[in-house]
């Protein structure tokens, strides 16, 4: 009702929602409050993504799951435990 009449939403309703460095969204996708979409991350078309999503992963689906992690996301984990991350 709120909305019909253009009016501010209430801050009870509303979230944060955080998009890493390199991520991609896709076409009609639905974030939904309070979630983060980590580095490097794909959210596929049409996808509705409730909860977080990790770095380096690619998500699908209403609700939004993994279909895949990404190798990167490997590789970059274990260069930061070696303190051999290049960037």
């Amino acid at each position: 009702e709120k909305r019909w009449r253009d009016e501010p939403a209430d801050a009870s309703g509303c979230g944060n929602i955080v998009i890493g460095d390199n991520a991609w969204i896709g076409v009609d996708s639905i974030i939904l409050k309070n979630v983060t979409i980590g580095e490097g991350s794909v959210v596929a078309a049409g996808s509705v993504v409730t909860k977080s999503v990790d770095p380096f992963c690619i998500v699908a689906g209403n609700p939004a799951r993994v279909v895949k992690r990404l190798n990167v996301y490997q590789a970059k984990r274990r260069h930061e435990a070696e303190g051999t991350y290049p960037y």
